[in-house]
């Protein structure tokens, strides 16, 4: 936020072909098109495993302490996203990698304020299906024989 309520951090991977830039390259053009890193509310971190042996251990326990509501831990597809407690470091809420930004905004607000997070949005379960469908044949779905996951 503005004024150091939240942070938005992004984690981009190796582990498909979505990201064939090097982490400095990345942080380029993350800057020019969206404002990455000249805003302190954003942060880019180098290129990192998600998923396998080689996760780093944040990921694995975020996905273990987040679920989805389908109960699954391992991130399906790229452009996951996850609220977590700034003040706490817990994990809050999990969205499919199409939950628009905007469908996140009262949560943002809620856990800046203190607040219980309001109830999911209509368009939550249903964005939650439509991933795991797209998890089974889409460009962004993690897969093993698609995509490395251990080293």
């Amino acid at each position: 936020g503005k004024n150091g309520e939240f942070a938005v951090i992004v984690s981009p991977t190796d582990q498909g072909y979505y990201e064939p830039d090097t982490s400095a390259l990345i942080r380029l053009k993350m800057q020019a098109e969206y404002g990455y890193g000249s805003n302190p509310a954003t942060i880019l971190t180098d290129k990192v495993n998600l998923l396998g042996s080689g996760a780093l251990p944040f990921w694995r326990w975020i996905e273990g302490s987040c679920r989805t509501p389908a109960g699954l831990g391992k991130i399906q597809a790229n452009f996951e996203k996850f609220l977590v407690d700034g003040r706490t470091g817990k994990p809050i809420r999990r969205y499919p990698r199409k939950y628009q930004p905007y469908d996140i905004a009262d949560d943002i607000a809620a856990l800046v304020q203190g607040k219980p997070l309001p109830p999911a949005g209509a368009n939550f379960k249903e964005e939650w299906r439509n991933a795991a469908k797209e998890a089974e044949n889409d460009t962004y779905r993690f897969q093993k024989g698609l995509n490395y996951f251990d080293q």
